[in-house]
């Protein structure tokens, strides 16, 4: 499970395309086929029909054996039924090409266990 705390406001597009575009590129490699591709990214973008996501707000994406659960505001937006989605999205943040320096990623994990 990767958990997210929105630490500004953000419109809903504005993230989902911000994932879309750190996601995308490694969907792509995986499958080798840009309507398969084009097909879970448009599932994931409709996870993200909202307005906008207020300060605060908490985003989880669970990997599950069939695919990927999203929650905003501990609701469930439905589960995607693609593991390579699901690979594809865990690859951004655990990757070898992660968006976020492993260092700091271990440092977060010893503040969230104090919480």
């Amino acid at each position: 499970t990767v958990r997210m705390e929105m630490v500004r406001s953000v419109g809903g597009d504005a993230m989902s395309g911000a994932l879309r575009e750190a996601i995308e590129p490694r969907l792509a490699a995986i499958y080798n086929d840009a309507a398969r591709t084009a097909a879970d990214m448009a599932a994931f973008a409709k996870q993200f029909d909202i307005t906008s996501l207020a300060a605060g707000s908490v985003l989880t994406f669970s990997k599950t054996a069939a695919g990927i659960v999203t929650e905003v505001g501990g609701v469930s937006k439905g589960e995607i039924k693609s593991p390579a989605l699901a690979r594809a999205f865990l690859s951004v943040f655990l990757g070898e090409d992660a968006v976020v320096e492993r260092e700091r990623l271990v440092e977060r994990i010893g503040v969230l266990i104090e919480e």
